[in-house]
């Protein structure tokens, strides 16, 4: 039979269930947040007892369980490592497994009684039955202090249940009910029979309804961690993890919350909230392109709001009439392609494509012409990949292949041979290779093509020239043995500045500078240091698109930030593991010179020209040699149609003259024109050494003698 009193005043106690004979049972409710769960146990019953749980005897007196912080507390007369108070966290606890956890023993004593939880306070409330009062132990059972060390005649010595309300505890022997009143004059305690008609009492509980302090719905004290948002055009993948638990609490504590989520727009100055998430995640829709944001979470109960989380701040990107940008990921599964928050994954190339006789190989440098994908592999061969027709082979031309990129503007591939120490280029087919006068070892290539400069780096420095391999300057120097680490580059085209990250033992540290064409004659590169990143470790590389950055923070994880490398997200997902390489496809980034469109844009590389278009003007002394210029939009190194003579008798006149004549952009060569000329003739010199030989033929017959006189003389400078 159950009877029921009231905890405010003094009631006679009715009978909630009567007329029917009731089994006993110990009763215990676990609070699990916005309900109670109460269970029953017929004795035997199964409690945790040294490192499993053990089915146990109840004698009525020895053993209690309650629940707290999502800790499971008991009491054992004799324990483990001796009789006392035990805590066992709920997260070392699964249905079915066994787990080889040893309990806490938070207080050691075998005389105590039923205990109750003060949930406000994060406290065990016990009775040591020896000395004949109540103790509150701390969760963690470093704090045990006696709160009723002043009552007058206390009856604490057989305390088989026990609750608490308003302040008071109210308790049975097993004979009677028992409760106490507070007088605030004598600062003392004392105890009162509730009811002694009842037989045998076993049970002391108090209604959690009436009584909400006995089991609070918790609000939560710390806000919501590691908000972040990876934002599309229009949308918002937004996500967040659970408050941080309290001191006390353990790993198993419930974490039931609901969230509100809060989006700002800074140009509008508008705020739009979300509520009632029962998820750490939740995506933001109806957004528009361009704009920065600001988002934050909160957890929230019925009992109230917790505080709100620091502030995200992301742009979303620019509106795009073409093909959205993608992310191309080098993956355990092959090549794959996702939208830029890192989903709608699918398989380009799987793993088993990339597999010969040696073994699995996989993606370690990505370029891209158009919808021409250039791959390469961990074995240094380059693969080719067509995103429309799905088509893929081999440049079989090409050996040794460590990093790659595509000038968009000139039509060629470049690409680093770290076996020859020299940076490569040749056409999209890998012929009519042209080495560059660049001695390095380029991990990572990246093409300004419209300025017509190429950036590398060596893993240790970063340098940069034309796209002929002239003019070279070195961004950031090389230092070989300090720990740096040049992990990623790229160029961010709509600012004109070079990115890169220089890993170190002391972390990760963003970089910039202007491009090499914002630079004057002569002028020094001064590397700017950006920030420290949110998340040190980086692999690399390093990509830009839409005021973004996205580099690679270890084997399963991206990372993409604002341009000051902050306000990072991470993007993830089920199939992105093992990842090696990264690459962003934004055609925005393959854009034209001077805004025209790149089918108008006429190849860079100039065309041969013919060879009877030579000739040589001026005097024998000082004279050139001339040719009919190539018609091409971009300067050339060498602008005058003409080259000078300046070397006077050293060349004589009319000499034959072999001229072989190629024209030259930054972004390519023709081929040589090949002409037989003579220098200018000259008016001959004055004679020198004039000499006469005479001789006299003498006739017997005749009287006449004939007299002959040759003149010599030496030949003019000028022969």
């Amino acid at each position: 039979m159950v009877w029921v009193t009231s905890a405010r005043e003094y009631k006679n106690p009715s009978t909630s269930v009567g007329g029917r004979e009731t089994t006993s049972h110990l009763t215990t409710s676990v609070w699990t947040g916005s309900t109670t769960n109460s269970t029953c146990w017929d004795s035997p019953m199964a409690v945790p007892s040294g490192r499993s749980f053990d089915v146990g005897s109840m004698d009525g007196s020895g053993i209690t369980v309650a629940g707290s912080g999502w800790y499971l507390f008991w009491v054992m007369i004799q324990g483990p490592v001796g009789g006392g108070l035990y805590r066992l966290d709920l997260a070392d606890i699964s249905n079915g497994v066994k787990h080889e956890v040893i309990p806490d023993q938070i207080l050691s004593s075998p005389h105590l009684g039923a205990f109750t939880v003060d949930h406000t306070s994060f406290r065990i409330l016990v009775p040591n039955q020896l000395e004949n009062t109540v103790v509150a132990v701390s969760l963690d059972g470093h704090e045990v202090t006696d709160i009723r060390s002043n009552t007058q005649q206390p009856q604490f010595h057989n305390v088989i249940s026990l609750a608490m309300a308003n302040g008071l505890f109210y308790w049975t022997n097993g004979e009677r009910v028992l409760t106490e009143e507070y007088h605030a004059g004598q600062d003392s305690y004392f105890h009162n029979l509730v009811y002694t008609d009842a037989a045998k009492p076993l049970i002391c509980q108090h209604s959690a309804s009436t009584c909400p302090s006995s089991q609070p719905v918790p609000v939560p004290v710390n806000p919501p961690t590691a908000v972040q948002a990876v934002l599309g055009s229009h949308t918002a993948k937004t996500s967040w993890t659970q408050p941080h638990l309290l001191g006390g609490q353990g790993k198993g504590a419930w974490q039931g919350w609901w969230y509100q989520l809060s989006v700002r727009d800074v140009e509008a100055d508008t705020v739009e909230e979300w509520g009632e998430i029962n998820a750490t995640y939740y995506t933001v829709s109806d957004l528009r392109p361009g704009r920065e944001y600001v988002v934050r979470a909160a957890a929230y109960t019925t009992a109230g709001m917790g505080p709100w989380s620091s502030e995200f701040r992301g742009k979303t990107l620019r509106h795009s009439t073409g093909v959205p940008p993608t992310i191309l990921w080098s993956a355990a599964e092959g090549l794959l392609q996702s939208d830029v928050t890192g989903e709608r994954v699918e398989t380009l190339i799987h793993r088993d494509n990339l597999k010969d006789r040696i073994g699995y190989h996989h993606i370690t440098d990505i370029a891209w012409y158009r919808d021409q994908l250039y791959l390469v592999s961990n074995t240094s061969h380059v693969l080719w990949y067509n995103l429309t027709s799905h088509a893929r082979g081999r440049l079989r031309d090409l050996e040794s292949v460590g990093s790659i990129a595509v000038d968009w503007v000139g039509h060629k591939l470049y690409w680093s041979n770290p076996k020859q120490q020299l940076i490569i280029r040749g056409n999209l087919n890998g012929s009519q290779q042209e080495p560059l006068p660049i001695l390095t070892v380029a991990k990572e290539l990246n093409i300004d093509a419209v300025e017509g400069f190429i950036y590398w780096s060596t893993g240790h420095a970063v340098e940069s020239s034309r796209l002929n391999g002239k003019h070279k300057k070195t961004y950031y120097p090389a230092e070989l043995f300090s720990g740096k680490q040049v992990m990623g580059l790229t160029i961010d085209m709509d600012s004109r500045t070079v990115y890169w990250i220089v890993r170190s033992y002391e972390g990760s540290s963003l970089f910039r500078a202007s491009t090499a064409d914002k630079l004057k004659v002569g002028e020094e590169i001064l590397p700017q240091k950006v920030s420290s990143l949110q998340y040190p470790n980086m692999q690399g590389p390093l990509c830009y698109f839409d005021n973004h950055l996205v580099w690679l923070r270890d084997d399963r994880y991206a990372v993409i930030g604002d341009m000051m490398g902050q306000n990072s997200a991470v993007l993830s997902g089920m199939s992105l593991s093992e990842l090696n390489m990264v690459a962003v496809v934004d055609t925005a980034l393959h854009y034209s010179p001077r805004g025209r469109k790149l089918s108008e844009v006429k190849r860079d590389s100039p065309t041969h020209f013919s060879n009877s278009l030579f000739e040589s003007e001026g005097t024998f002394e000082e004279f050139k040699i001339c040719w009919n210029p190539v018609d091409n939009d971009i300067t050339r190194e060498t602008i005058e149609p003409f080259w000078i003579y300046e070397s006077p008798y050293e060349l004589v006149p009319y000499s034959p003259l072999f001229v072989s004549v190629r024209a030259l952009t930054y972004w390519g060569a023709s081929s040589s024109a090949r002409a037989l000329l003579h220098s200018p003739p000259s008016i001959p010199s004055q004679p020198t050494n004039p000499r006469v030989f005479v001789s006299y033929n003498r006739n017997p017959v005749e009287e006449d003698q004939e007299i002959i006189a040759v003149f010599r003389w030496d030949g003019t400078s000028f022969s």
